[in-house]
């Protein structure tokens, strides 16, 4: 009896996960191995690299000219040395944590861009935002600024109306571009919600989903047979056909990605089955590879682009996550700017965009594939006393990959004076450098669906776009 319930029970969990892990629009083309080398070369993936808390991005990227001084001035204990950043070009540097992304940059894989965050149109000037900042209308000031939920839903949504859309700038562009499902290995997010289709959330290395989880004895072989009879079985209630469809995808789904889901390094060595992913990634342990880190989910991310002849169609998009950026306290040691939290954080972040910039190389695909980072948003320039920093607005993030023209900044660096002309603040007790974003979503995310598909109507996925004259920020090439 007990063998029994418990068979029952991983018969549920695995039509579960199976019907979470399908897509409703019209599941997956699956196409042959013979058409690799045609896919490739017009083959294009974007990475989304979400930093969930708000990640300090005016301390992941450093003046290191005549500006620094400022900088170390304003940012007080929390400044980096400058002697321990590392040069990228003449004018920046990046956090001591970041070394595995200084060659990108310097090689031209890798470019910033400089206070960028939510804006429903572009601000002339702070005297045109403090004239409004007050206004209820998501058309004129984002709503909820500096607030997690919000920001990221802004972020995530690329509309300032955070109550009224319901579904994600990626997910849009699935749609748009007919691709039919989003794959996502950090969580449903609002970013991957399509009006078509569900997100596809899958799991980590060496892990199964869908049918593979019930087992091989002969109660869940009985069971296998009894679930695949009722979804094959026609029916006059359209709900039952319905459901009994998405189960289909399901199945199909799990049983043409399961086997690469699944493969990882063994015990003592790379993984077998992607030696040269394995290496990229240093070789990942195998009692690591289901612990959910950024660069597991990337790992899976490389196989299956590996594998892209396999999923269908010649563009794919993938949502990836990291949290822990909320640094309110301990973002830096005591005593010690160049540890703690931050630096922790930072370490991850760069060894897994590294390591799958390495791997998309390994695999001739290292211009076919761009990754992005995004967060809910920067952190005040001036620190609080928790030896950590509080939430602000305008930030830095970046791009890699063999598309971007890199090596450079893009944008404008704020003004570093505190309640000065970028900083947010009107009254002196809110001049903590809550800097006014000079660059909006809206256009960061338009040139780089610009360059995934160009025949795309970008204003259709991005409502505020129309608000911005400048859209194509030019960090893509064509």
């Amino acid at each position: 009896m007990k063998s029994s319930q418990l068979s029952r029970r991983d018969m549920l969990r695995a039509i579960a996960s199976a019907t979470a892990y399908t897509s409703l629009g019209g599941g997956l083309t699956m196409a042959t191995m013979d058409d690799a080398h045609a896919q490739t070369a017009d083959y294009k993936a974007l990475v989304c690299v979400f930093l969930f808390g708000g990640n300090d991005g005016f301390n992941t990227v450093v003046p290191i000219d005549g500006r620094y001084a400022t900088y170390a001035q304003r940012r007080g204990y929390m400044a980096l040395p400058q002697a321990r950043l590392l040069q990228i070009d003449a004018g920046f540097g990046l956090h001591p944590a970041m070394a595995p992304l200084q060659r990108a940059y310097t090689d031209g894989w890798m470019a910033g861009l400089l206070n960028v965050g939510p804006l429903s149109r572009p601000f002339r000037d702070k005297a045109d935002f403090l004239a409004v900042r007050e206004s209820p209308d998501p058309k004129i000031v984002p709503q909820g600024l500096f607030s997690h939920s919000d920001q990221q839903n802004v972020w995530e949504l690329g509309d300032t109306n955070v109550f009224q859309t319901t579904t994600g700038w990626g997910g849009r562009l699935v749609d748009a571009a007919a691709l039919n499902v989003l794959y996502s290995f950090g969580g449903s997010a609002r970013f991957t919600v399509s009006a078509r289709s569900s997100t596809l959330a899958m799991p980590g290395p060496g892990a199964t989903f869908g049918l593979e989880g019930i087992g091989d004895d002969s109660w869940s072989r009985a069971r296998r047979t009894a679930l695949e009879t009722l979804n094959n079985a026609s029916s006059p209630n359209a709900l039952h056909n319905a459901y009994a469809t998405i189960q289909r995808q399901a199945l199909t789904t799990s049983t043409v990605l399961n086997p690469i889901i699944r493969q990882r390094p063994t015990d003592t060595g790379p993984d077998p089955d992607n030696p040269e992913i394995s290496a990229a990634f240093g070789n990942l342990a195998r009692n690591t590879v289901n612990a959910g880190s950024l660069s597991q989910q990337l790992y899976q991310v490389a196989k299956l682009i590996k594998n892209r002849s396999r999923l269908g169609g010649n563009r794919h998009v993938f949502f990836v996550s990291l949290g822990g950026f909320d640094t309110h306290e301990g973002q830096i040691s005591s005593g010690d700017s160049t540890a703690g939290g931050h630096t922790n954080l930072l370490s991850q972040v760069a060894t897994a965009l590294a390591s799958f910039h390495k791997a998309m190389g390994d695999l001739g695909v290292m211009n076919n594939v761009t990754s992005f980072t995004m967060s809910d948003f920067g952190r005040t320039f001036k620190p609080n006393n928790s030896r950590g920093t509080d939430h602000a607005w305008g930030n830095i993030n970046l791009i890699l990959g063999g598309s971007v023209q890199g090596g450079r900044m893009y944008g404008t660096y704020p003004d570093m004076t505190l309640g000065g002309p970028d900083d947010a603040g009107k009254d002196t007790w809110e001049w903590q450098g809550r800097w006014i974003p000079k660059i909006g979503v809206d256009q960061y995310a338009h040139t780089l669906i610009k360059w995934f598909t160009p025949a795309v109507d970008t204003a259709a996925i991005l409502p505020n776009l129309a608000n911005f004259s400048t859209r194509d920020l030019g960090f893509m090439k064509a």
